[in-house]
């Protein structure tokens, strides 16, 4: 009977597999309120497809209410961190512990920690909101302990609450490319050219290709990227916002050139754009999604096939902003994406 059931959950795991790795590609959330609560069952956890930058999980726990999530960490990628966002409660702490793969084998009266990847307490009386729980899970006395950041592959995670009220909190899991590559650096490498006829040409790579600007008011900066044959651009991580100004701006079209001016600008001309920076609280997070939803562009959902993309920085307000953008190649093969148990 252990073996079909095993089976069972292993293929409906690869059916879900593949319906995220088809559908969710921006950055993913979950929520108890809108979305229903999460499993109680350890054998049957609430499977979520994790993608790079944010990946918010919101959820309300009460005492003897057990909550078992298996996050999936596809092939180059890694969980770089898992950030307390917030939590409101009279109690003023909850437990979380995690192992390796899509169960968890201990129940939650008698666990044998010396089976538990790690884990920790969270809340607002260890001053966690804000901070990386990871290094704490990782930690736990007992357990079997391991390196941060995480490595491709499934993990499930145990929450409970551990007093008699009720605790609402987000846990916002944190996704990198596994190998990033320096791509150009304004600092050692020169401006970033300001003709839209002629942008400076950045080759991308597979994993994280990192790019820093800095950008003055008045200051155009025009970048073709190139995305290789048989890859794609799954996103663009804004990994830093260093400005007094909240918000610069970011527009792309196909092609190597970027025919509209950036004085009457035919906004139906682009394939997107958006603002990005701290106002939107969106560093950590894949601006690509955002700019595929420009109002009145062309319009794309990530990700974005082989090719030459040409952007437009600017600097929307008077202060001088410095930046870094990732941007996240991955094979364009679905299957080479995932952890190696689904190939």
């Amino acid at each position: 009977m252990k073996s079909s059931r095993n089976l069972f959950l292993i293929i409906t795991l690869v059916v879900l597999v593949a319906y995220f790795a088809g559908t969710v590609l921006a950055d993913t959330s979950y929520d108890e309120g809108t979305e229903g609560d999460l499993s109680g069952n350890r054998f049957n956890p609430t499977v979520i497809m994790l993608t790079p930058g944010s990946n918010l999980l919101t959820a309300t726990s009460v005492t003897g209410d057990l909550e078992y999530v298996t996050v999936i960490v596809p092939n180059g990628l890694q969980l770089k961190a898992l950030i307390l966002t917030s939590y409101t409660s009279t109690d003023d702490r909850s437990f979380v512990a995690v192992q390796s793969g899509s169960t968890f084998t201990e129940p939650p009266a008698g666990t044998n920690v010396s089976n538990l990847l790690g884990y920790t307490h969270f809340g607002t009386g260890l001053g966690q909101v804000g901070t990386d729980l990871l290094d704490d899970l990782a930690s736990g006395a007992g357990a079997m302990g391991f390196t941060t950041p995480l490595s491709s592959g499934l993990y499930t995670f145990w929450l409970q609450e551990t007093g008699i009220e009720t605790s609402t909190y987000t846990l916002n899991f944190i996704v990198s490319p596994s190998t990033t590559t320096s791509s150009y650096d304004e600092g050692t490498d020169g401006d970033l050219a300001d003709d839209r006829f002629n942008p400076t040409a950045v080759s991308l790579v597979e994993g994280g290709n990192i790019l820093t600007a800095t950008s003055v008011a008045g200051d155009l900066d025009y970048v073709t990227v190139s995305v290789p044959l048989d890859f794609q651009l799954r996103a663009i991580l804004l990994e830093s916002y260093v400005s007094t100004d909240d918000q610069a701006f970011v527009a792309i079209q196909s092609g190597s050139t970027f025919t509209e001016p950036a004085t009457g600008t035919d906004v139906s001309q682009l394939l997107g754009y958006t603002h990005f920076g701290t106002a939107a609280g969106q560093v950590g997070t894949d601006i690509l999604d955002d700019m595929g939803e420009g109002a009145g562009a062309i319009g794309f959902t990530p990700p974005l096939s082989s090719g030459p993309y040409t952007l437009w920085l600017q600097e929307t307000g008077t202060a001088t902003a410095t930046y870094t953008l990732n941007f996240v190649i991955t094979r364009a093969d679905k299957k080479s994406y995932l952890p190696l148990i689904f190939r």
